[in-house]
C-alpha cells in the first residue's frame, strides 16, 4: 500500500524509522522504495523543524546548512546509503552528497575515523567509505549471529558478544536503533542462562524467568524492529530458546523429584502420641521422603482427617522447594475428647524441572495413642540410660548390627573390628550384647572378652598410654590362647 505524508506526519520519530525498516525489510515488493522514502523524507524535515513540503535532498540541505550534528539523523542517513538506489539519483560528489558526508562527520567523527573517512577526500570518495559503515557494524555485531548449540554455548559466547554490543562504534551508530535496550535484553538472558544452568534450588523459577525474557524479546518487534532487532536480536533469541528446549529436555531425568512416605503406608506413625488427653494441642509429625535425584518444587501439603473428637490446624501447608532425602511434614490438631486413634491423608503437590505439570500423590497416615495408663509429664525428665553397661533385657534394639558384628566374631579366622563413638551411647553394651548372641546362637564356641577401662591405663605420655593398652591385651591373649576356645577383646 502506498503511503503519503498525512499518514506519515502522525507518526513519532521512532515509529517513523520502525516505518523505514519495514520498508526496507520489503525491498522485494514495487512501491517498497517509495514507502521507505517517505517515511525518511518526513522524518529529516521533522529534524530540521520543518513541515516536508521538498524532497529528501532538499532536506538534507537544509540540516547541513543549518549545522545539524544530531546523531540520529546522521546514523538515518548511513542506514539509507547502505540500500542501493535507496536515496534519490544524482551525480556522484553532488551537493546532496556534500550536506550528507558534512552532517555525518561532524555527529559522528570517531565512526567516520574508524572509516578511514579523510577529511581531504573528495567527496565521492567519503560517500563512498560512509556506505560502507552499515556492513561494517553488521561485521562486528556478527557474534550475535553464532551457532551456541547449547546453554552452555550461549553463556561462553558471553565475551565476544558484549564486546560487539559495547564496540564504540555500535554505540555510535546504532543508538537511534536502540541499542541500549537491546545490549540489555542480551544481557539478561545471558544471566538467567546463567543461573539455569547453576541448578539451584531456584531452578524452576530460574527456568520460567529465562523462557518468559525470551518470548517477550520475540515479541518486542513494534519497539525494536529494526535490522539490529530482525538481523542480530532475533536468531540470538531463537538460538537461545533452542537452547533452553535442549536443557528443558536433558533435565527431566537428572531433575525428577518423586514423593514418598517415609514409612509404610499400612504401618501407624512410629511415634504415639496423647491423644487422651482432652483440650490438648499436639504437634504431629509425618515422615515423608524426596526419593529424587532432583528437587522437589514448590511442594504443598493439605491435611484431611475424618475424625470428628479431632480439630485440625492449618490444613494446608507450603514446604517450599525440598531436596532429595528424608524430610517431614508438621500439623497441629486439638483433642476434643480422648481417642485411641486416628487416621488422615495427606495429599502433596509439587513440581519438577522441565516439566510443565506438576505431579499430586495422596497417602494416608494412621496416629497411635501413647497409653492412658502412663504418667508421661512425670517421664519427661527422666534419664533412661545409667553409668553401667546394658546387658540382657536391658540391652534393647540394634539386633541386625549384633548379628553383623557376632558373625565377623565367629569367622574363621577371626574378622577383626572395633566400635567407635562419643561417650555414653552404649559402646560396651554393644560389644558385650555380640558376645552374648554368639555364645547363644554357637554353644560349642567359646568367647572370652575382657573390659579395659581408659582409667586403668591412662598415662600423661600418649606413648606410655598404647605400651600399657597393648601389654592388656596381650595378657588377656597369653591367659586364654591354651583354652582352645575362640579370643575377643
Amino acid at each position: 500500500m502506498m503511503e503519503d505524508d498525512q499518514t506519515t506526519d502522525a507518526l513519532s520519530d521512532a515509529d517513523l524509522l520502525l516505518r523505514f525498516e519495514s520498508s526496507l525489510r520489503r525491498q522485494t515488493e514495487r512501491d517498497d522504495f517509495r514507502n521507505a522514502r517517505v517515511a525518511l523524507r518526513t522524518y529529516l524535515w521533522r529534524k530540521a523543524n520543518l513541515s516536508p513540503t521538498g524532497s529528501i535532498p532538499d532536506a538534507v540541505e537544509v540540516l547541513a546548512k543549518a549545522n545539524h550534528h544530531s546523531r540520529d539523523t546522521a546514523s538515518v542517513l548511513l542506514r539509507a546509503l547502505s540500500v542501493q538506489n535507496l536515496l534519490p539519483g544524482g551525480a556522484p560528489g553532488s551537493h546532496s552528497d556534500r550536506s550528507i558526508a558534512q552532517i555525518v562527520e561532524s555527529a559522528l567523527p570517531k565512526l567516520c575515523e574508524f572509516l578511514g573517512v579523510d577529511p581531504k577526500d573528495q567527496t565521492f570518495v567519503k560517500i563512498r567509505k560512509l556506505a560502507a559503515a552499515h556492513a561494517r557494524v553488521r561485521e562486528i555485531l556478527a557474534p550475535l549471529t553464532f551457532k551456541a548449540g547449547s546453554l552452555e554455548g550461549i553463556v561462553a559466547a558471553r565475551q565476544p558478544i558484549t564486546a560487539a554490543l559495547n564496540h564504540s562504534i555500535v554505540i555510535a551508530y546504532c543508538d537511534v536503533f536502540r541499542i541500549g535496550a537491546i545490549r540489555g535484553l542480551v544481557e539478561k538472558i545471558i544471566h538467567d542462562a546463567q543461573q539455569v544452568l547453576a541448578a539451584k534450588s531456584s531452578l524452576l523459577h530460574d527456568v520460567d524467568t529465562l523462557s518468559r525474557t525470551i518470548d517477550e524479546g520475540l515479541q518486542s518487534a513494534d519497539e525494536n524492529g529494526s535490522f539490529l532487532y530482525y538481523d542480530f536480536l532475533v536468531p540470538f533469541l531463537e538460538e537461545s530458546k533452542a537452547g533452553l528446549d535442549r536443557f528443558i529436555s536433558s533435565a527431566r531425568s537428572r531433575f525428577a523429584a518423586r514423593i514418598t512416605l517415609g514409612t509404610p503406608e499400612d504401618q501407624p506413625l512410629p511415634k504415639r502420641y496423647p491423644l487422651h488427653e482432652t483440650g490438648r494441642q499436639i504437634l504431629i509429625r509425618i515422615p515423608m521422603r524426596n526419593t529424587g535425584p532432583g528437587i522437589a518444587i514448590g511442594v504443598r501439603a493439605t491435611i484431611t482427617a475424618g475424625v470428628e473428637p479431632i480439630v485440625l490446624g492449618d490444613r494446608a501447608i507450603a514446604l517450599g522447594d525440598i531436596p532429595p532425602g528424608d524430610f517431614s511434614i508438621l500439623f497441629d490438631v486439638l483433642v476434643m475428647l480422648p481417642i485411641a486413634r486416628f487416621q488422615g491423608d495427606v495429599e502433596i503437590e509439587w513440581g519438577q524441572v522441565g516439566v510443565a505439570n506438576r505431579e499430586t500423590d495422596i497417602f494416608g497416615f494412621s496416629v497411635l495413642a501413647q497409653a492412658a495408663n502412663v504418667d508421661w509429664s512425670a517421664l519427661e525428665y527422666w534419664h533412661p540410660y545409667g553409668t553401667d553397661p546394658a546387658e540382657g533385657d536391658r540391652f534393647v534394639g540394634r539386633a541386625e548390627i549384633v548379628k553383623s558384628l557376632a558373625s565377623r566374631l565367629l569367622r574363621t579366622p577371626i574378622e577383626p573390628f572395633y566400635i567407635t563413638g562419643q561417650k555414653r551411647v552404649g559402646k560396651t553394651s554393644l560389644a558385650l550384647a555380640t558376645v552374648h548372641f554368639a555364645t547363644q546362637q554357637h554353644t560349642a564356641v567359646v568367647v572370652h572378652s575382657k573390659n579395659i577401662l581408659w582409667g586403668q591405663i591412662a598415662h600423661a605420655e600418649p606413648l606410655a598410654t598404647l605400651a600399657e593398652f597393648a601389654q592388656r591385651i596381650d595378657d588377656f591373649i597369653r591367659d586364654h590362647v591354651s583354652t582352645g576356645g575362640r579370643d575377643f577383646g
